[in-house]
């Protein structure tokens, strides 16, 4: 079984189930048990690169936005990234018509998309980002 990237998915591990063969987005078995498998296996995994950090249940990537650092959420379940609007400043943000979803099935209040320009460590990527006041960090969608 391959994903849409060339990678086999029979290694990629879901972080909702703890199964193999998909991602947390795709589990089977819905949003119920989010977080349960990825909560105890950061709690046992110890940190391997110097860019990560563990902070609460989630895990954590230390970026450069707009010359500022941040760290910022890896979300295996989204497949948006997102930025608080207090981040951003006097960045313009563009009208949007996507609708967001949070986990829980309320409505997530967007007041825009805007580009951004991400710097991990000495690599820098261009990503399309929402920008909400209803997210306190900013929360990177990843594949």
């Amino acid at each position: 079984m391959t994903s849409g990237h060339g990678r086999t998915k029979t290694r990629d591990v879901c972080y909702s189930c703890g199964r193999t063969g998909h991602y947390a987005r795709e589990c089977p078995d819905g949003r119920s048990n989010s977080g349960a498998y990825r909560q105890g296996r950061n709690q046992d995994q110890r940190q391997s690169r110097r860019q990560r950090t563990h902070a609460g249940n989630g895990v954590y990537i230390r970026g450069t936005l707009w010359g500022k650092a941040y760290d910022c959420l890896l979300d295996t379940g989204s497949d948006v990234t997102l930025v608080p609007v207090s981040l951003v400043g006097d960045v313009p943000i563009r009208k949007t018509n996507q609708v967001l979803t949070a986990a829980n099935g309320s409505d997530i209040l967007l007041l825009g998309e805007l580009d951004i320009m991400l710097k991990i460590g000495v690599r820098e990527t261009s990503s399309l980002a929402l920008v909400s006041e209803h997210v306190q960090e900013v929360m990177l969608r990843i594949d």
